[in-house]
């Protein structure tokens, strides 16, 4: 199954981690379409084990409980339903049946925790200023910076990603420069 994804960019460096999903009570019959849900604001958030929803959506969308549990949040421990949705993130995917619980937010609709995050990667850059977060579902291959040559533009084969500055200096993206010599060369 090839993976979706979906990237997120800010034009400054951000510390919390928004976009818009789609969540739906979950059907046991039939995956319900996403326009019966609401489009909603949610953070991403690496240091939540699981998806939580505010207070106020649970009650929007008439989810019952299907048992009750302890949580943790900022404030301490709180009593708490746990209750099954359809979520549907920027990048198509739809997750069923998700279990999730309730929390008191103010900004957001929906805190999106570990469970959605390590199903998937999941990736935050913040360069030149600019923060831009990726993720793509399901995981395709490992990412580590330290085993790329990209980490040192000194090196012998690294190369640039087309939209980055070109490493020979010229201040053009590496697309308008030095791939193009590249890519004549190579058909000559």
């Amino acid at each position: 199954m090839p993976g979706q994804s979906f990237t997120t960019k800010y034009p400054v460096l951000s510390r919390i981690l928004v976009n818009q999903v789609h969540v739906v009570p979950h059907s046991p019959n039939k995956i319900l379409p996403k326009s019966l849900g609401r489009i909603l604001n949610a953070q991403w958030d690496t240091g939540a084990s699981g998806t939580v929803l505010s207070e106020k959506l649970v009650e929007d969308l008439g989810l019952i409980p299907i048992s009750m549990t302890e949580a943790r949040g900022c404030s301490g421990a709180y009593e708490t339903g746990i209750y099954y949705v359809d979520v549907y993130l920027p990048n198509g995917v739809t997750i069923t049946k998700l279990q999730v619980t309730h929390g008191q937010f103010e900004d957001i609709d929906v805190l999106i925790g570990m469970d959605i995050i390590g199903s998937g990667d999941f990736s935050v850059s913040n360069f030149d200023g600019k923060t831009t977060f990726s993720f793509r579902m399901p995981s395709l291959s490992e990412v580590d910076y330290n085993e790329k040559s990209y980490l040192d533009p000194h090196k012998k084969d690294y190369e640039p990603g087309r939209n980055d500055l070109c490493s020979c200096g010229s201040g053009k993206k590496y697309k308008n420069c030095c791939l193009q010599n590249k890519t004549s060369s190579e058909n000559a």
